[in-house]
């Protein structure tokens, strides 16, 4: 359970820091590419240092690879879900694709979860609606075509639960290869994908004159270092909570990690939202917390 702990604190950082980024649409999009720089010379340290060299095991290459592929497609993704929610929101559609890796646990692993914990993991689903609605609302006021929130959450659902099941699938089917190894083809394949996505970047970075965020405080995160430092504390971050999570899968069952590290995340990203942005939330919002924390509770019994 450590190493579950290790991964929902590294979300954390990298949650609070992505938003602090996300007030300038260049700075937050520099700091996600540099992260992903930044994350993969760890990787490579940790190999070079820890074992005997990278392995170049299929399981490692292929799933490491594909899941860093849909990691700049959801950095994407979040760029929108911030603006509409603040990272509270955005955890909590994380709540939403944690279902994928569940199920795929249970089909095609042979996971066996328990009444309870399935009862724990409906209850954290079905907070959803609720801790969603001031992001729905926020939508309405500024405009926002109405298909834009449920297709970020569709998009959060593929592209984050699919890694998820990625790094699940590594456990399962590697041979001779380490987190390390997989990590390393995973921050390869997120940088070679921020080349390819350069032209939507650089249009929605032309697009947003100002970032309206739901945040009563004001802060600059642009400036000539600012972002490549902010990027570097990504990576790092990045990097601890990819290997984490992997070492949890190890060591404990996709039915119940995944679930735990989601609806706990969420929980102290709203406190932090609360504490420390300034952000305040309706009584649909608040009840949306409380279930979700019921439904951790549930899932550990």
């Amino acid at each position: 359970m450590v190493f579950a702990i290790i991964h929902v604190g590294a979300m954390l950082v990298y949650a609070n820091i992505a938003r602090y980024c996300r007030a300038d649409a260049k700075s937050f999009f520099i700091a996600g590419g540099v992260s992903y720089f930044a994350a993969a010379i760890c990787a490579v340290i940790w190999v070079l240092t820890t074992t005997t060299g990278l392995v170049f095991d299929q399981a490692a290459i292929v799933l490491g690879l594909y899941t860093g592929f849909v990691y700049q497609p959801m950095y994407i993704v979040l760029f929108g879900l911030i603006s509409l929610g603040g990272m509270a929101f955005t955890a909590a559609t994380n709540r939403v694709s944690s279902l994928l890796p569940i199920l795929a646990a249970i089909l095609l692993w042979g996971e066996d979860p328990s009444p309870i914990r399935i009862t724990g993991i409906a209850i954290v689903l079905i907070s959803v609606p609720f801790a969603s609605w001031d992001a729905y609302q926020r939508s309405k006021k500024r405009s926002i075509h109405k298909l834009a929130l449920p297709l970020l959450i569709l998009a959060t659902f593929a592209l984050y639960g699919s890694g998820n099941v990625a790094s699940k699938a590594f456990v399962e089917y590697q041979t001779t290869s380490r987190p390390a190894d997989y990590a390393t083809f995973l921050f390869v394949g997120a940088s070679i994908s921020t080349i390819f996505t350069l032209p939507l970047v650089r249009r929605l970075v032309m697009r947003e004159k100002a970032a309206i965020l739901p945040s009563s405080i004001s802060y600059n995160p642009s400036g000539r270092f600012k972002p490549f430092v902010f990027g570097s504390l990504l990576g790092i971050a990045n990097f601890t909570q990819a290997i984490a999570l992997v070492h949890a899968l190890t060591n404990q069952p996709a039915t119940l990690i995944f679930p735990l590290v989601v609806g706990t995340s969420t929980l102290l990203t709203m406190l932090v939202d609360i504490l420390v942005w300034k952000q305040w939330f309706s009584h649909w919002t608040v009840l949306g917390i409380l279930l979700s924390a019921i439904g951790v509770i549930v899932i550990n019994l």
